[in-house]
């Protein structure tokens, strides 16, 4: 190999190492690695934990526009702060601090509420305007619910909330099953814009909606929501604790003479389990237990019983 040749390889060799340091997406030699838990900056914080559901820019998805300043006007900055750190039981909306299961430090949830009330709150959007409050203050009449349900929701939503061509379902009950009564009324108060549904003021043309009026409606879509076991509601004696009893049968070969039967010796499990809260619990779970007996081709199971 002569000897420009082998300069020219030479060098070539130089840039293709060169280059493969600074390849697209290849961190820098002397760049600093962040830990997790020191990110503080807000636009990454949100795109990585909350714009999945709330949408980019704040804009809505499947949660609720956080960039909506009439929703700001109403949470403030202790009801955005606990949201997002305990998040809502019952609800697709988890918890982001670590105290509470999450992996966000309290730093991080700083940062997160203090941006999102930078960037979106607009106060001018609310001025002069006497704000429903975010919680119920009053309790909701569900029979008077139903009538200011015809009046200010049906329009879009259809009679009896089952739907029509202005807006779903209202009363589906996967759709109730995972909305809490507070983002209920929530979005009776904010509205969603971004899905075309007006606040509390919008729905009738002239006429807003009065805080009685949302209490109410509130509460008639609660008493749609379906009943479920985790529903009902069982004695102090036994909310305050679990009870397990378990019955096994010891006797299945006398009882199987007795009878002239063999009892196949399955345990029979009897849980209840209950808890106190909200919603409390009373659950049963049995073992099934198959009898047999013996027939002419052999022993052949006659009943299950569970």
């Amino acid at each position: 190999m002569n000897r420009p040749i082998a300069i020219a390889l030479s060098i070539l060799t130089t840039a293709l190492l060169a280059g493969c340091d600074a390849a697209p997406g290849r961190p820098a030699i002397d760049a600093d690695n962040v830990a997790p838990d020191a990110i503080l900056d807000f636009n990454v914080l949100y795109r990585t934990n909350c714009a999945g559901c709330h949408g980019p820019d704040g804009r809505g998805g499947a949660a609720i526009a956080l960039a909506n300043p009439m929703y700001l006007a109403i949470a403030d900055d202790v009801v955005v702060r606990r949201v997002t750190s305990d998040g809502i039981a019952e609800t697709p909306m988890p918890a982001f601090a670590r105290r509470s299961g999450g992996m966000l430090t309290d730093e991080q949830i700083d940062a997160i509420v203090s941006g999102v009330r930078t960037r979106w709150t607009n106060p001018r959007a609310v001025a002069g305007i006497d704000l429903p409050s975010y919680a119920d203050s009053t309790s909701g009449d569900a029979r008077r619910g139903q009538n200011v349900f015809a009046t200010y929701c049906a329009s879009c939503h259809g009679d009896g909330g089952r739907g029509a061509r202005g807006g779903s379902s209202i009363v589906d009950a996967s759709y109730l099953a995972l909305v809490s009564d507070q983002g209920l009324r929530t979005t009776v108060i904010a509205g969603r814009p971004h899905l075309g549904a007006p606040d509390w003021r919008g729905n009738v043309g002239g006429k807003a909606m009065t805080s009685q009026d949302i209490s109410d409606v509130v509460a008639w879509l609660s008493a749609q929501r379906p009943r479920t076991r985790s529903s009902m509601t069982v004695p102090d004696e036994i909310s305050r604790r679990t009870l397990f009893v378990k019955v096994g049968l010891l006797f299945d070969g006398v009882v199987g003479v007795l009878l002239g039967v063999p009892i196949v010796p399955f345990s029979v499990v009897a849980r209840c389990e209950a808890r106190t809260g909200k919603g409390r619990v009373l659950a049963f779970t049995w073992a099934a237990r198959a009898v047999t007996r013996r027939g002419r081709r052999g022993w052949r199971p006659i009943a299950i019983r569970s």
